[in-house]
C-alpha cells in the first residue's frame, strides 16, 4: 500500500512488530516503525501494541524518529 506522508492522525500496529521483531535482521521491523511514523501527522499518535519489552521498543523508536 501507498500513503502520503503525514497522511493520519493515529496509526495503530498490534502483533506486525512483533512478528517482524523475531527475525535475526531487524531492518523490517525499523522499516515498520519508520513507515508508522512518516504516515502520522506531526501532531498525531503511534500506537505500538506489544508483548515485547516497553523499554526496547522506545528506544528504537526514539532512534527512528526525525529531529525536530
Amino acid at each position: 500500500m501507498s500513503f502520503e506522508d503525514e497522511s493520519y492522525d493515529i496509526v495503530i500496529d498490534k502483533g506486525t512488530y512483533d512478528a517482524l521483531a523475531c527475525a535475526d535482521d531487524k531492518s523490517m521491523s525499523n522499516l515498520l516503525m519508520k513507515e508508522m511514523i512518516w504516515v502520522c501527522k506531526k501532531a498525531g499518535n503511534v500506537f505500538e501494541i506489544s508483548s515485547g519489552n516497553s523499554d526496547v521498543i522506545i528506544e528504537r523508536f526514539k532512534s527512528i524518529i526525525p529531529d525536530t
